[in-house]
């Protein structure tokens, strides 16, 4: 796996692009505040690590581990056309590591969306 190349887009966003399961996502490091050159690279180990862990899985398995966070009451024919459709890192400001943003969806739309951090995921949220 080749290491993650950010490039300065925004004071507040950092571009990449990643790979996940042979699809390559335009995604990026979004910050709360303005960062110094210093701190991006003290952070972007981090922030190549969270990537990492999904790009370590498969798009199928990202989705089974992010829907068993949804309620029950889920439409699983929804659920069932949904792929992979963006993901993103955002690192807050009192955060020790980033949060990776993935979002799922089809027919150009998003379903759900889902947050994971340190490789586990820790909510998962319909979209309105």
């Amino acid at each position: 796996m080749e290491e993650l190349q950010f490039q300065f887009w925004s004071t507040l966003f950092y571009h990449c692009q990643v790979d996940v399961g042979g699809n390559v996502y335009s995604s990026g490091l979004v910050t709360e505040r303005p960062w110094t050159s210093m701190e991006l690279e003290q952070a972007l180990p981090a922030v190549r690590e969270a990537f990492a862990t999904v790009q370590q899985r498969d798009p199928q398995m990202l989705l089974g581990l992010a829907a068993v966070m949804l309620s029950e009451d889920v439409d699983q024919n929804a659920l069932q056309k949904c792929e992979l459709i963006s993901l993103s890192a955002f690192w807050a400001a009192d955060a020790t590591s980033p949060e990776i943003s993935l979002a799922f969806g089809f027919d150009d739309g998003v379903y759900f969306t889902a947050s994971m951090r340190d490789g586990v995921v820790t909510s998962a949220e319909l979209s309105d």
